[in-house]
């Protein structure tokens, strides 16, 4: 294991990140600093100012959605490319996924057509290997569990 490659998650607007204890580097060091706003500006633009990226990077949580994130901030107005800025803090270890599992919390409201998921929906099985599995989006997976009250999703 030589660290040549380091596997990251896809990138989806849906997916949700939060900060690592490691961020405090990026605070610190100016090498990485330098790094990482020539890593993230947008194509073709000048450099973005590191106070943005480093407010954004601060702004990933559990619930808070890259989507959500880029409509609050439009990190593209700033001259940062939200593609890179994800898998620049997830190659240095400055954020990680946070991963979404549902939960089905009784077994009342049994709706037909969640009745094939419904032995994943025990917080064991995460929404990626449900939609990978099943053969569906996130975002149809998120509207059926939406429309049945007896799930819950919790995030770690």
């Amino acid at each position: 294991h030589y660290g040549v490659i380091k596997l990251i998650s896809i990138f989806q607007y849906s997916n949700v990140h939060a900060t690592t204890p490691e961020i405090y580097r990026l605070s610190e060091d100016k090498d990485l600093q330098d790094e990482c706003v020539r890593y993230v500006r947008t194509q073709g633009h000048s450099l973005p100012e590191f106070k943005d990226i480093f407010h954004l990077l601060c702004e990933m949580n559990p619930g808070t959605t890259v989507r959500d994130i880029c409509c609050q901030f439009n990190p593209r107005a700033l001259r940062i490319d939200e593609r890179k800025l994800i898998q620049f803090g997830l190659i240095k270890g400055l954020i990680r996924r946070i991963h979404r599992y549902p939960v089905k919390i009784h077994n009342i409201n049994i709706q037909p057509r969640l009745q094939t998921l419904y032995h994943y929906f025990n917080g064991l099985h995460s929404y990626d290997e449900i939609c990978g599995r099943m053969g569906m989006s996130y975002n149809e997976l998120d509207e059926l569990i939406e429309s049945d009250s007896s799930v819950v999703v919790y995030f770690k």
